[in-house]
């Protein structure tokens, strides 16, 4: 081991502290350990001083350092200067800037530039600094995007409106998710309720929650207003859709955040928002209201044959009846029991079934019915046809127990274990409908819920 390693963990920790006494005797002795790695990491003094946002400690340690210990990058590619960035401190980046002005310039972890680091770590004022610092030529496209959509994240809005007024083709732009600025803005309503994601800066947003909902505002309506300029409504329908089924819901969840007299705007063809939406999903409306009245009918039809099957087993009594009491043959029998409770529960499940088709039928295919009211009476409806096919089953096996209980027992046994399969091949079958049904009903309303984030600590 090197004898100056027994000083790096010393250093690292003066470094945190911002004790720059105890560190200067240790640099007094040790001159190399001003600008050597310290960490794992290759970070140097100056890195961690950095980040740790001791300026006093920086600005001493500068005096102590050539020009070119400044550009030193860790194993990361992070100069210190790109510490100073995340971290938000604006008096670390002016005594960093007056030894080397192209800093801002220098990429560091990942290709990213300090500004970078600056609005993923939502520090507003370091983010405008350094946006004056750098020609906007130099800005390639991965960069423009990271900046656009980490700013709409971090709830810094009015930088994020700055970046795509500057490039408007942003504003259609897609993120790693495949989400655009629209998506983020209508999942994401955090940022319209909180002014804590700027707490580096006096800025106006935070002093008037209302301002900020105003920038917001202003930033969904240049957004919509760029790509309505430069995209047809055809294409602008399947930019918003195409990740997602759920169009209604996202529908719904922009309209809430929107002020109402946004909402019953017209566009240049005299329609609003709702009237451009029910014309451009006309087509899918009526898709699926054919799909709907064939599958209601179809399982309706299975319900009335199960409900006449089971209405007719309990008239015709397995077993026979007693000539002398009138009563069951088989009355105090458990097998008699478990056909009668079932052959009931059949028969009220499958009446209840015909009703909930029935009224799947007649409904008018409003577009709001199929927002919750279809596919809930649909998600019903297959429910108690379940339930029904299922209490025949266990009538019928329980009905050929009775009736053929007399000598070997392991026919009605074998009987009454393949009644089971149906069951299961029902399930499997119809799974993959029951799922995409919930899925689309009520797994789409939870995405567009507020969430609390922590960007930075």
């Amino acid at each position: 081991m090197h004898p100056l390693f027994k000083f790096c963990v010393p250093l690292y920790k003066y470094g945190m502290k911002g004790d720059w006494a105890a560190a200067k005797r240790i640099l007094e002795n040790n001159e190399i350990l001003k600008h050597a790695a310290i960490t794992k990491g290759w970070s140097t003094l100056l890195h961690v001083a950095a980040g740790a946002n001791h300026s006093h400690f920086v600005e001493e340690l500068l005096d102590m350092l050539l020009d070119k210990h400044v550009l030193l990058q860790d194993s990361k590619g992070n100069t210190a200067f790109c510490f100073a960035a995340s971290s938000g401190n604006m008096s670390i980046a002016n005594l960093l800037l007056d030894r080397n002005e192209y800093l801002p310039k220098i990429r560091g972890g990942g290709g990213y530039l300090p500004i970078q680091f600056a609005v993923m770590q939502g520090k507003c004022e370091m983010t405008w600094f350094l946006y004056r610092k750098i020609n906007r030529e130099e800005f390639e496209e991965p960069d423009r995007k990271s900046l656009f959509f980490s700013s709409i994240k971090t709830g810094n809005h009015r930088f994020a409106l700055q970046v795509a007024e500057h490039w408007p083709d942003l504003a259609w732009a897609r993120d790693q998710n495949n989400d655009t600025a629209l998506h983020i803005l209508a999942f994401n309503q955090a940022p319209l309720h909180s002014c804590s994601h700027c707490p580096d800066i006096a800025h106006p947003i935070k002093i008037n929650p209302g301002m900020e909902k105003q920038v917001t505002f202003q930033l969904v309506k240049y957004l919509w207003e760029n790509i309505l300029l430069n995209k047809k409504i055809s294409e602008v329908i399947r930019i918003i859709s195409e990740p997602y089924q759920a169009i209604f819901d996202a529908a719904e969840e922009v309209k809430k955040i929107m002020p109402p007299h946004l909402i019953i705007m017209k566009n240049s063809d005299g329609l609003t928002a709702q009237d451009l939406f029910t014309k451009e999903h006309e087509g899918l409306r009526k898709k699926g209201e054919e799909w709907m009245k064939r599958t209601a009918e179809f399982c309706m039809l299975i319900s009335t044959v199960i409900a006449t099957a089971v209405f007719s087993a309990a008239i015709n009594i397995p077993g026979g009846i007693d000539d002398g009491t009138k009563k069951p043959n088989y009355l105090n029998q458990t097998s008699f029991l478990v056909f009668a409770i079932s052959d009931g529960a059949a028969f009220i499940s499958s009446s209840t079934a015909i009703l909930i088709f029935l009224s799947i039928l007649m409904s008018r295919y409003a577009e709001y019915d199929f927002y919750k009211s279809l596919p809930l009476k649909l998600i019903s409806g297959l429910i108690t046809l379940f339930i029904s096919i299922a209490c025949m089953m266990v009538a019928f096996a329980s009905a050929f127990f009775i009736t053929y209980n007399y000598g070997s027992r392991v026919i009605p046994d074998y009987i009454a274990v393949l009644v089971c399969p149906p069951l299961f091949l029902y399930i499997f079958l119809q799974f993959s409908l029951w799922s995409d049904i919930i899925y689309s009903t009520f797994y789409w309303r939870t995405l567009f819920r507020p969430t609390k984030r922590m960007i930075y600590t």
